[in-house]
């Protein structure tokens, strides 16, 4: 078991950083296992889609991988002796085609959830804004800089954000 450091103001944005930079390498494998899973299953073998749906990967939108096989793939979840399989639909004329889009950046995106404290929020956009930018005393990796500016935006969508308010912070 890995030991955590507690976050404090001083670890806060590396602590970020390391967490964005794993949560992209997380997305990424998961990836590389849905292109070989999709191959497999355009062949009728749905074992590595099926370990897919089925494994315990908290946290992790389930239905948009799903949705995801289910469109490139020609596949229909089905729910059998508690487990969930997938099922091939035949469709006619259907032909595998490997995406070029990956599966978090498929179909619609969430709307961001309400926020109970916009003010916290509101920091942590600016910490990571100046964290992209360089300036103080954390900068995020030059290898991440995609992910982080993904994070910002998402989070610069949030509801209850006064932007008048934040525009002046980032400033």
């Amino acid at each position: 078991m890995s030991k955590k450091s507690e976050v404090t103001a001083k670890t806060f944005t590396s602590v970020l950083s390391g967490v964005v930079r794993n949560f992209g390498n997380v997305r990424d494998r998961i990836q590389d296992l849905l292109a070989f899973a999709m191959v497999q299953a355009s062949k009728d073998n749905f074992t590595y889609v099926n370990q897919i749906i089925n494994a315990k990967l908290t946290g992790l939108n389930r239905a948009g991988l799903q949705k995801y096989i289910e469109d490139f793939c020609d596949l229909q979840l089905i729910k059998e002796d508690g487990a969930y399989k997938f099922k091939s639909q035949k469709t006619k004329g259907f032909a595998f085609v490997m995406p070029t889009e990956t599966w978090y950046e498929h179909g619609p995106q969430p709307e961001p959830k309400v926020i109970e404290a916009p003010e916290t929020v509101m920091a942590l956009i600016v910490r990571i804004s100046r964290a992209i930018k360089g300036d103080g005393k954390t900068k995020v990796a030059q290898g991440h800089v995609k992910e982080a500016k993904a994070m910002l935006a998402y989070l610069k969508k949030a509801p209850g954000l006064d932007k008048a308010k934040l525009a002046a912070l980032e400033a």
